[in-house]
Order: structure tokens, then C-alpha cells, then sequence
């Protein structure tokens, strides 16, 4: 007898099925329940709650697989080994060598090589078999059909043969092959005979589960059939979700009749919804001509979010309301996503945040953990031509490599600075640098642990090396660099944890570590003897990488279960979550592609070649899938969807949505409007939420810090936190400060020091307080370009190796001698700073011809500026950093604490007027860009020079004898940008046009006193076109500095060192940079001034205007303005 008992979603069938089942153990039949396998743990839950233990344990459950694996047991004995998903792929992957090794592919010459092709190729044949579609039936299809199908269809045909082949010559089967045998064995021995059975929460049927079920039918005394129709709904209206379960109906009618049966149909109707609106959504959700709902709808809403993570907060909340307000239990509340794998990790991290105990039905993915990253980066080494540093660092990162984090660091950094990569990983490094020997002895053993263990596996990689030694290579590798006892060592250190998050990563990294073994283990059994590539060994090993997964934990017994609708069967949830319910999402879109497309199958059924699997079954299935889904929940459904994906890019909402809105009229409402309270389940989400709005100003968020103030835990981080939200004002104890910055006495200070502070004193706390530096590469980069050229000038102007007088044969020097010289000079730094030619690509030596030939252009600018001044060096590159001395000049701060300025001029001049004045200007040799604008100078900004100049005019220092000496000015040559060449015409004078270039390339900058005999000592030229100040016949000079303005802006910096001096004592290190400030700052990833906008422009007028105001006298300051407008 053959029974069918149908209904739509709470329509009381599945009492009536279970009561079958009682009613059969009753009568103390043999009952056998078939299910699918993966719901075969819910199910016999199911079934020991109704039964009882008594009639359970009379009962036998089992999905289509292990009743193959029963009869196997029970008439065949086990005559052929399984075949699991990585021999599947090893054995598909032969079958895929035999075929290019025949040279007569039609169609996939280029995608045999792939991976993804493979995956394909092994998708497609099990859906050929589970269609009972055989290699001779595409054979004979092939030969019908013309184009790039009927070359299609004689690859895929061939390929599936020799598959098939390879299996039975491995003596092995899968489990299509097993359950086929299985049906044999069925009709050979009448397994089913007298047995009563059930069949259950299935939709269709595999070609041989059909034929099992044939079988079946046959044999068994009555078997019954429980089918999700809602024949109401079929009545009514043709866009109904059954179609899937209408055609095995069908099927099973068919089969019934070629017995002899007559199948009886149960209709069941009695509602068991608690509420009319979800039976109303039961009923009507796919009809296209429903009426709306009468009445109040107050258990169906539709919830639009910002993005998937505003979903997650809201479900979260949404979640304790109905736990602390309605009383639910979490086991009583779902959440179903149809993107499990891409969303399951939001949800999940949301409720941990929350404290929501939750199961969630989705093995975890194997691509993003640990060992499979260290394994993809360890064969990235392998394969790679040349060793790549990239490649090595991410290798060894992994907290699975068995080296120390400090000797990672310390090697990272001398591969930056020395730009190591390719053939320089094959011996040991050589440059020391900074380092000790000692300390490049260490790096040099960490770079043998590395590649040591590559060099001795690449060594066994012989011209034809097979399967099994690359295995066994493999396997020695992995002990040689202690693979197998750093991940126990991990799985120990995460296992002795009490955190649930690090005891599931020790569970499922124990997994995966015997996943790949055995992945390594089945390439080894299966292609021993085969000739392969490392290349095309990674690839079958990549491939059976991402088909593992790791297994999720027991379910906790009381807690929300987070599932995809279409791989999970539920019952008795009160309420459901259906998330991200968008175009394309929810419903699932349907794919077209594959090795075969949509149109091609259509081709193909006129064949009489039936492939189930096409996108008109998956469209069928998927409504199938939403109806099981929107019907599931006894008492309240929550459907949400979000505006936007993560980039910011539109989503749309589903067309199931709209339909929700119809029936119900507008139920939508926003994530965003809930009130902050309702997010506030605890103390730990309540400081979640407040963080995210603290800058908010409103009653919510006072409310909200004064609840958080009743924790002590929480009040504690509310303090620690309250100074970076108030603009980022770090404070250090002033003791703490005065130990960090003033612990010797008198503090030396330079004026990079004091720049920087000025600039941002949060930067400056980083670099000088803790001391933190990046590694630099060694290049000719701008600082080193500086270097070189200050130590060059130093030299070519000197008079002799000690002196620090200057060489007035200097003036004389031809191109020639100058050439040599500065070649000499570059090439012993280079050597003696930069490591020489160790790690530097063939650009480098282009780089130094390039620089060197830029350097004449400033050595033959320095020979004419000094032929037309009157100013003469008398010191070069002289050092302020006595800590005894009359030359030391000490900056009181407090009373207590003092500054000593220390630092280099690069270079001192003096003139002397006819009257035995001596007058002193300074100059800078600057590679980058220089701003002397008034208001940068009252922003603590580019007083260098003002200090400088002072320590010489206010100490007793080699120009300065007698106390003397008298400003001049300061000058700064930009030297950074290269002249314009010109090429040698009859009619042009290049010597005075390269003079010309070198002018606009190095015009100074700087500040003159308005004194005649200094101005004309600048420059003997009537243009004055080395002097930092302008000239025009008209208007004469202008842009000097009035004598008295120029000591009163000395004064001003030498009181914004004492200045810096005191916010430092104070423990003022706030992140408030300057603007501009943040660009090349090291530190901008620390400092907590995210989106923050309150800089300061230091090139604001109203800053000078300030200075203005604070250091002149109304009438110096018309004089100085009239300066300024006529410069």
C-alpha cells in the first residue's frame, strides 16, 4: 500500500505522519523512517520526543546513504574502499591527464591546467549520474549535436569515462557508485520485504534513490510518503512554490502504478499557526491576485537596514525584547540567512557581543584559517622562480612558523633597509650597517631556518620526480620546519583556554591539521608512481584545500539557531529572523554557468538527456526553499534587508518584501530609527553604543553614561577614554613627563626636536618620548640625498680634513675637478652608508649618475653666489652640542628645568665693512621645501635659523670672539630641484643660461636685516640675483627686516623654545597637528584623529597679524607692511 500524506507548512501533517509511525510500532510492524542524511540527527530527535525511548529504540532511521552502507554490510561485505572527496579529485584529475595525454581534446585545450575546471568537471558528472546519465549516452548525444556542444559533449563524455575508469581501477567506489550497487543488492536479497515505511522531508528524488525506492515499493508491506503541497494554494493560483514536490508526487504515482498500486492521498488543512497573519502569509504569498489582509498586522514586519551589520544589531535587540518582555526562550527563535557562509560570522560576533548562546548551522570555511594561508605562503615560496621577500615574510608571520616575533621583526627590518629579495636569500647577508656581528650573526640564522628547509626539498625535485617522492619531500619538509609540533603547540595553548571562541579554533585547527595529511596521504596512494610537477601538485592540493571544511560544535541546548533555510529543518520556533532579503539574495539567484549552460541542457532534453539539476529546477526549488522559510515561525516573523553592501554600493530590496508590503499594507520601518536604549542590553552593549555616538549630544546619551556609571568596570573605561574623545588630548603625569623629556639637565634640544613638537606634539612624544623609528630603506632617498650633499659641500669648501676654515680654492675649481671629486665622495658613501651595491636594482647606478650630475650644478652655484658676495664662510657644518662651554646657549624653563640648544650650521659667514664691523649670516642647505611666512613662525614653526643665529651672536664661539658680532640674516638655498638644461647654440651663451637655470633652481629664501652695507655685500650684481630679498630699478630693495624687528624675532624664538620647553614639563603631548601635518606622519594609525578636522593652518594671515601685534610698535609695523606690499 502506498500513501501520500500532504500539506502546506503547519497544516498538522506532520502529526498525522508521526501518529502513523506510532500507530505502525503499535502493531509491532518493522518500521524503517527514511530521511535525508543531513537531517538525520533533528529528525531522530524528533522522533524520541513523540516515541518515547521504548518504541524509538524499535525503530530503524536512516537516509538513502546508509542504507547502502546496511547493505553492504549485510550482503556484500565491504569489497571496495570509499572514495572520499580528495580521492574523488585525485582520480578526476588522472582522468583529465589521460585525456591530454590522447592529444584529441575538441573544446577544453586551455582549461585543463585549472583548478576551477576540475571542481566543475566533478560537479557536472555527479549531476550526470544522479540523472542516471552514463558516458555512452553523451557519446551517442555528441554525435546528434553540432558546434561547440558536440565538441562539448566528446571531452566531457571521454572525461567521464575515464573517471569511471580510474575509480574501478583503484577498486574503489563513491558513494553514487555505492548506492547503485546498493539498489542491485536491494532486489537481489528483498531488503525491504514485510517492513513498514516512512519517508520523509524530502522535495525530490536522485535517479537512484528513485530507483531504490522502486525497489521499495516492491518489496515492502505499505510504505507512506509525507509531501510539503498545499493543494489549497494549487487550486487557487498557478504561481504556487510546489512544484518540485507536485512532480515527485508524480513520480511516486508512476512507480506505484508499475506495481500494481493505486496511491491513497491524505489532505491535511488544520492550521496550527498562533496567529492569522503568518497563516495568512502561508496562504498567500506567492499569489499574484491576493486581497490584503484585513485587520491589524502586529506579528509580520518588514525592517530596512543601513548595511548587514545594522541587521545584526537589530535582530540582537530585537532578541533580548522578546527573551525579557514575551518571556521566549533563545531555543525558540531562529535566524534564517541565505548567504549563511557570507554573513554567519557578522551575526555571530554581533550576539557574542550581545551575550545571545547561539548554534549556527554552517561548516566553517578552511580558506581564511591559519594553516591554510601558512600552507598557500609555504608553496608560494616553493614555486616562485626567484625567492620573493613578500613571499617569505607572509610565511613566516604565521603564528605556526617556529621563530619569535623579535627575530621576524629584526629580520623584516634589514630586508627593508637593505632591500633584500630574489638570489640574495641563497647565502648569508653580508652588510652589517648599524648592526653588530653578533646581531647580523642572528639574522643570517634566522635566513638559514628559512631557506635551508627549501633548498634541501627543491633538491629532490628531480627532472621526472613522481607523485610519491614529492610526498615524501613533503612530508620531510613539514618535519623540518616542526609544522606538526606548532600546531599541537597552538591547539594546546587555545585548548587550556576558558574563552569558547579559542577552544573551538584548537577543535577545528586539530581538524584541519589531519585534513591535510590525509589530503597529502591520498595523492601518495592514489599517484605513487605518476609523474608531476610541484606546480601541478599545489594545484590538486589547492583544490582539496577549499573542499574541507571544519565541523561546528554540539548545539548548546537553549540557544538561537542561525541556519540557511534551504539546508536545515526546524519546528518549533515562535519566531524567525529572515535576514539580508534582497534582490539576489533572498531568493538566492539562480546561475546559469557552468561547463554546460541553461541553453545547452534545453538542447539536450530533445535528446532525451534529463540533467536535474538546471536553473529551472533551482527557480523551482528556491520559491520552495522562501515558502518554507516565511512560513516556519508559529507567532512572529521579522524580515530585514539591507540598503547597501559593505562598499556602499545600492541594494535592492526583495520582491518578496514588496510582496509583505502589499499584503499588509506599509509595514516597513527603519533599524536606524529604534532608539539608542533599545540597543542597550547590558552594560557591555550599553558602552558599545555610547562610544559609537559619544560626540552626540542629547538626554539618550547622558542617560546612557551616568547607567554606565553604576558599573565600576565600566566608569573606569569611561575615564580612560574621556581625554581621546575630547580631540584627542593626551596628558602625561607631569612626573612621568619630567623623566621622559628633562631627566638630564640641561636638556639638549635641537631645532628638528622643536619642529617637530610644533608641528604635532602627540608625533613628537612617539618619536622622542618613546622612542618608536620606521626602518628606512637604504636608497638614495631625499634624507640621504641631503646627507650627501651637506657632507660634499663640507669637504669641497674646506681647507684641510681638520679644519673648519674655508678654501678659497674652492672659487677656482674646474667642472673636471669638481666631477671627480663629487664622484670620489658619492661612491665612499654610498659604500660606507648605504651598503654599496648590496641590494640595489640596476636603476641605482642611473640614480647616482643623475644625483652627481645635480650636485655639480650646486657645487658651480656655490663657486658663483660666493664670487659675487662679500660674505666669506668662516665655519662649516659647525656643530652647537658643547655640554661645558661659553659657545652653549641654556634656555631657562620653569626656574627648575633648562634647555641646552645643540645642532650643526651647515655653514657660517661674515663680512666685515669698512668701518670693522663684523656682520654674520647663516646658511641652510635645504632638499625639500622651506616656508618663512610670519605666520608659520608664530605657529612655533621654522625657527631654526633665529636659534641658530642667536647662539652665536649671544655666546663666545670662533666668530664671535670679542661678543662683537652683529646680524646679518638668515638664508636657506633650496637645493632640491634640478636646474633646466641647455643644449650648446651658436647664437646663445650657455655658460650664463646655466647660471640663469641655477638661479631659478636655488633661489634662497631668507630674511636680511635692512642695513646698506649687509644688503650690498649680499651680491656685487646690480639685480642682487643671490640675495633672498628682491631689487627693482624702481622701488629698489625690498623684503629686509627692519635691524630692530629682526633681534625682536630672535627674541620671539628663543621664547618659543622655553615655550616648548614648559608644555613638555606640563605632559602636553595632544594629538593637534598642524595642517599638512598628518601626511607623512608615522604615527597618524595610533593617534586616534580619525575624521578629526580641527588642525591648525599655520599659513593663515590672522597668525601673522598676531606676531605683528606682539612684536612691533605701530610705526615699524606700517614700515614693515609697506616692505611686505612691495615685495
Amino acid at each position: 500500500m502506498v500513501t501520500v500524506i500532504s500539506g502546506g507548512s503547519h497544516s498538522g501533517r506532520d502529526k498525522v505522519f508521526i501518529d502513523k509511525i506510532k500507530s505502525a510500532v503499535k502493531n509491532g510492524e518493522q518500521v524503517m523512517v527514511i530521511i535525508p542524511d543531513q537531517f538525520s540527527f533533528e529528525y531522530d530527535k524528533k522522533l524520541y520526543e513523540h516515541l518515547g525511548a521504548a518504541d524509538f529504540n524499535v525503530i530503524q532511521t536512516a537516509g538513502f546513504n546508509r542504507i547502502a552502507e546496511f547493505t553492504e554490510k549485510l550482503y556484500g561485505g565491504r569489497v571496495k574502499e570509499n572514495a572520499d572527496d580528495n580521492v574523488r579529485t585525485i582520480l578526476m584529475y588522472k582522468a583529465v591527464r589521460r585525456l591530454k595525454q590522447t592529444k584529441d581534446i575538441r573544446f577544453y585545450k586551455k582549461s585543463l591546467e585549472k583548478g576551477s575546471f576540475l571542481a566543475e568537471l566533478n560537479e557536472l558528472v555527479s549531476q550526470f549520474r544522479e540523472s542516471g546519465i552514463t558516458p555512452q549516452d553523451l557519446a551517442l548525444a555528441a554525435e546528434k549535436q553540432s558546434g561547440s556542444l558536440a565538441m562539448k559533449l566528446f571531452d566531457i563524455s571521454r572525461l567521464y569515462d575515464f573517471y569511471m575508469d580510474e575509480l574501478e581501477k583503484a577498486g574503489m567506489q563513491d558513494t553514487l557508485s555505492a548506492m547503485a550497487r546498493s539498489v542491485d543488492q536491494v532486489k537481489e536479497n528483498g531488503y525491504f520485504r514485510g517492513m513498514t515505511v516512512f519517508v520523509d522531508a524530502f522535495n525530490d528524488f536522485s535517479f537512484d534513490e528513485l530507483k531504490m525506492l522502486d525497489a521499495c515499493i516492491a518489496q515492502c508491506k505499505s510504505i507512506t510518503f509525507s509531501l510539503c503541497i498545499d493543494n489549497e494554494s494549487i487550486r487557487r493560483y498557478a504561481n504556487h512554490p510546489f512544484a518540485d514536490t507536485l512532480k515527485t508526487l508524480q513520480q511516486i504515482t508512476d512507480i506505484s502504478a508499475d506495481h500494481n498500486y493505486k496511491v491513497n492521498t491524505i489532505e491535511c488543512h488544520n492550521s496550527s499557526f498562533r496567529v492569522p497573519e503568518l497563516e495568512y502569509v502561508s496562504k498567500e504569498i506567492y499569489n499574484t491576485c491576493k486581497k490584503p489582509y484585513v485587520g491589524k498586522c502586529e506579528n509580520a514586519s518588514v525592517i530596512s537596514a543601513t548595511d548587514i551589520y545594522e541587521e545584526s544589531e537589530f535582530v540582537s535587540g530585537k532578541i533580548w525584547e522578546l527573551v525579557r518582555e514575551k518571556g521566549y526562550k533563545f531555543s525558540d527563535i531562529a535566524l534564517l540567512a541565505r548567504n549563511l557562509k557570507d554573513c554567519a560570522s557578522v551575526f555571530e560576533g554581533t550576539f557574542d557581543r550581545y551575550e545571545i548562546p547561539y548554534f549556527s548551522d554552517c561548516s566553517d570555511s578552511v580558506s581564511s584559517s591559519s594553516l591554510v594561508r601558512y600552507m598557500n605562503s609555504l608553496f608560494k615560496c616553493l614555486l616562485s622562480r626567484k625567492y620573493s621577500t613578500d613571499n617569505i615574510l607572509k610565511y613566516i608571520k604565521s603564528p605556526l612558523f617556529p621563530m619569535l616575533n623579535i627575530e621576524i621583526s629584526n629580520l623584516e627590518d634589514y630586508c627593508i633597509r637593505w632591500s633584500v629579495d630574489g638570489d640574495m636569500w641563497l647565502s648569508d647577508f653580508t652588510v652589517a650597517g648599524d648592526l653588530s656581528e653578533k646581531q647580523l650573526e642572528k639574522i643570517n640564522c634566522s635566513r638559514r631556518k628559512i631557506i635551508e628547509p627549501f633548498e634541501a626539498f627543491k633538491s629532490k625535485l628531480v627532472k621526472d620526480v613522481t607523485a610519491g617522492e614529492l610526498c615524501r619531500g613533503l612530508y620531510d619538509l613539514l618535519g623540518s620546519i616542526e609544522l606538526s609540533q606548532q600546531t599541537f603547540s597552538v591547539v594546546k595553548k587555545a585548548g587550556t583556554s576558558d574563552n569558547e571562541t579559542q577552544l573551538e579554533m584548537a577543535r577545528g585547527l586539530k581538524q584541519l591539521w589531519n585534513s591535510v595529511l590525509s589530503a597529502i596521504k591520498s595523492v601518495y596512494d592514489c599517484m605513487n608512481d605518476e609523474v608531476i610537477s610541484l606546480r601541478q601538485f599545489y594545484e590538486l592540493f589547492k583544490l582539496m584545500l577549499s573542499q574541507m571544511s571544519v565541523s561546528r560544535p554540539p548545539q548548546k541546548l537553549d540557544c538561537v539557531r542561525i541556519c540557511d533555510p534551504s539546508h536545515s529543518r526546524l519546528e518549533g520556533v515562535k519566531a524567525v529572523f529572515l535576514v539580508e532579503v534582497n534582490d539576489g539574495i533572498f531568493p538566492a539567484s539562480v546561475s546559469s554557468g557552468g561547463l554546460i549552460t541553461e541553453n545547452e541542457k534545453m538542447i539536450l532534453e530533445g535528446s532525451d538527456i534529463h540533467i536535474s539539476h538546471s536553473a529551472r529546477k533551482s527557480f523551482q526549488t528556491e520559491k520552495l526553499v522562501c515558502y518554507n522559510a516565511f512560513t516556519l515561525a508559529d507567532e512572529k516573523l521579522y524580515v530585514l534587508y539591507s540598503e547597501s553592501d559593505l562598499v556602499g554600493e545600492t541594494h535592492h530590496p526583495s520582491a518578496l518584501v514588496s510582496e509583505l508590503n502589499g499584503m499588509f499594507g506599509k509595514i516597513n520601518t527603519k533599524a536606524q530609527d529604534m532608539g539608542l536604549d533599545f540597543y542597550c542590553t547590558s552594560f557591555r552593549t550599553a558602552y558599545y553604543k555610547y562610544m559609537e555616538h559619544s560626540r552626540d549630544k542629547n538626554a539618550t546619551i547622558s542617560a546612557i553614561r551616568s547607567v554606565l556609571g553604576l558599573s565600576q568596570e565600566y566608569a573606569e573605561k569611561l575615564m580612560r577614554t574621556k581625554n581621546l574623545h575630547e580631540n584627542g588630548d593626551y596628558k602625561l603625569e607631569e612626573k612621568t613627563a619630567e623623566k621622559l623629556f628633562m631627566s638630564e639637565q640641561p636638556a639638549k634640544v635641537s631645532p628638528t626636536q622643536l619642529d617637530t613638537y610644533y608641528k604635532c606634539p602627540f608625533n613628537y612624544f612617539c618619536k622622542y618620548g618613546l622612542g618608536l623609528k620606521t626602518v628606512r630603506k637604504a636608497d638614495i632617498d631625499g634624507l640621504n640625498r641631503g646627507l650627501i650633499i651637506h657632507q660634499l659641500l663640507e669637504k669641497i669648501m674646506r681647507k684641510d680634513d681638520d679644519g673648519t676654515g674655508f678654501d678659497k680654492a674652492f672659487l677656482t675649481l674646474s667642472d673636471d675637478e669638481i666631477k671627480e671629486y663629487i664622484h670620489k665622495n658619492v661612491t665612499e658613501y654610498i659604500k660606507e652608508s648605504l651598503g654599496g651595491m648590496f641590494g640595489k636594482s640596476p636603476s641605482f647606478v642611473f640614480l647616482q649618475e643623475r644625483m652627481e650630475s645635480n650636485i655639480l650644478h650646486i657645487v658651480r652655484f656655490m663657486q658663483h653666489e660666493l664670487l659675487n658676495s662679500k660674505f666669506r664662510p668662516a665655519l662649516l657644518e659647525y656643530k652647537i652640542d658643547k655640554s661645558e662651554g661659553e659657545d652653549r646657549l641654556i634656555i631657562d624653563v620653569n626656574g627648575r628645568d633648562k634647555i641646552i640648544l645643540t645642532g650643526i650650521i651647515d655653514r657660517v659667514d661674515v663680512f666685515e665693512d669698512e668701518n670693522g664691523e663684523k656682520y654674520v649670516r647663516i646658511i641652510d642647505y635645504k632638499t625639500g621645501s622651506i616656508d618663512l611666512k610670519y605666520s608659520m613662525l608664530y605657529n612655533g614653526l621654522n625657527l631654526q635659523m633665529f636659534v641658530y643665529l642667536t647662539a652665536l651672536l649671544e655666546t663666545k664661539n670662533p666668530v664671535n670672539i670679542d661678543g662683537g658680532l652683529k646680524q646679518a640674516g638668515i638664508v636657506y638655498y633650496t637645493l632640491g630641484n634640478k636646474p633646466k638644461t641647455y643644449e650648446q647654440t651658436a647664437d646663445a651663451d650657455v655658460e650664463e643660461a646655466e647660471s640663469r637655470s641655477r638661479l631659478n633652481a636655488f633661489k634662497p629664501i631668507g630674511k636680511v636685516v635692512d642695513i646698506k652695507a649687509v644688503t650690498e655685500a649680499f651680491s656685487s650684481e646690480e639685480n642682487y640675483a643671490y640675495a633672498p630679498f628682491k631689487y627693482s630699478k624702481t622701488n629698489g630693495i625690498s623684503g629686509t627686516v627692519p635691524d630692530g624687528f629682526f633681534t625682536k624675532l630672535r627674541e620671539f624664538a628663543i621664547g618659543k623654545v622655553a615655550q616648548f620647553g614648559e608644555q613638555l614639563c606640563q605632559g602636553n603631548i595632544q594629538a593637534r597637528p598642524v595642517a599638512e601635518a598628518c601626511k607623512h606622519c608615522d604615527f597618524h594609525d595610533i593617534c586616534g584623529r580619525i575624521n578629526q578636522e580641527d588642525v591648525t593652518d599655520v599659513k593663515d594671515r590672522v597668525y601673522e597679524e598676531k606676531l605683528m601685534e606682539e612684536l612691533t610698535d605701530r610705526n615699524l609695523l606700517r614700515k614693515i607692511n609697506r616692505q611686505n606690499e612691495q615685495s
